[in-house]
C-alpha cells in the first residue's frame, strides 16, 4: 500500500514537472576551450543555471559542477550572450556546455555549435605531445620524418 502511494505521488510529480524553457538565441558567444584543459585532455559537460533580465541579457550564473577553468570561460561568454525576451522582468533557464575533444587528425576546424534544447558544444582538437628526448632532430631542429 505504501509503495503504491509512493508510486502515485512520483507519477503525479513527474506529470507536473515543467519542461525546460527553450531559449531563442539572439547572440550566443561560445567560450574558448581552455588550452590547459586541451593539454590535460579534459572533457566536461557543465550545466549553467542563468538569470536573465527583461532585455534577455544574462545577469547571473551558477554551475552544477566542473572544473573552475571551464567556469571562467563560460562566464566570459555569458557576458556577451543575449536571448529573446519573454516579457518577464527576470527569468531563469539552464544552459548545458559540453566541452569535447576531437582527434588531432580531424579534418576541418569546428569551434562550437548551439543546438536545442539549450546546449552549446565547444570543440577543440587534441594536441599531440612529442617528447623532446625521443625525437630525432632534422634540419632547423624539426623532427625528421622516417620513410
Amino acid at each position: 500500500m505504501v509503495a503504491a502511494i509512493g508510486a502515485a505521488l512520483a507519477a503525479s510529480a513527474f506529470t507536473q514537472a515543467k519542461a525546460p524553457e527553450l531559449l531563442a538565441p539572439i547572440q550566443v558567444a561560445a567560450p574558448m576551450y581552455p588550452s590547459i584543459a586541451i593539454h590535460a585532455r579534459l572533457e566536461q559537460r557543465i550545466t549553467a543555471t542563468i538569470e536573465m533580465d527583461s532585455s534577455g541579457k544574462i545577469i547571473d550564473s551558477e554551475f552544477d559542477s566542473g572544473a573552475k577553468v571551464f567556469h571562467n570561460v563560460i562566464k566570459q561568454a555569458l557576458q556577451r550572450t543575449t536571448f529573446a525576451t519573454s516579457g518577464e522582468r527576470r527569468r531563469n533557464a539552464s544552459l548545458v556546455y559540453a566541452f569535447t575533444l576531437l582527434p588531432s587528425d580531424s579534418k576541418g576546424y569546428i569551434t562550437s555549435v548551439f543546438t536545442a534544447p539549450n546546449t552549446v558544444t565547444v570543440y577543440a582538437k587534441q594536441v599531440v605531445v612529442i617528447d623532446a628526448n625521443d625525437r630525432k632532430k632534422g634540419s632547423k631542429g624539426r623532427p625528421r620524418r622516417s620513410t
